[in-house]
């Protein structure tokens, strides 16, 4: 007795259809959007700024940061307020 072969690309193409016949329309576009973005809200609208330093400018920054019990951004964020003032702009950071 011979089986019949079914043809990957014919079952895949059915499969999708069926699963895209029962998936839901999304209500709000918006929210779709949100829920597959992988950046976090606190990140949304923001970009990186990426320096290298030595180790041990790391670890000093890193123990700076609990000494003063903040964050290793904030002490960045700090640091870029003080450059933007000696070059007359405004604190923004």
């Amino acid at each position: 007795m011979k089986k019949s072969r079914t043809n990957l690309k014919e079952a895949l193409t059915r499969n999708n259809k069926q699963v895209l016949a029962s998936e839901p329309e999304p209500e709000n576009v918006e929210s779709v959007d949100a829920a597959k973005s992988k950046v976090s809200p606190s990140r949304q609208g923001k970009k990186p700024v990426i320096a290298y330093f030595d180790k041990e400018a790391h670890h000093q920054l890193k123990l700076l940061a609990l000494e003063k019990d903040t964050s290793i951004q904030d002490l960045v964020a700090e640091a870029l307020n003080l450059l933007f003032n000696v070059h007359d702009k405004p604190p923004i950071a």
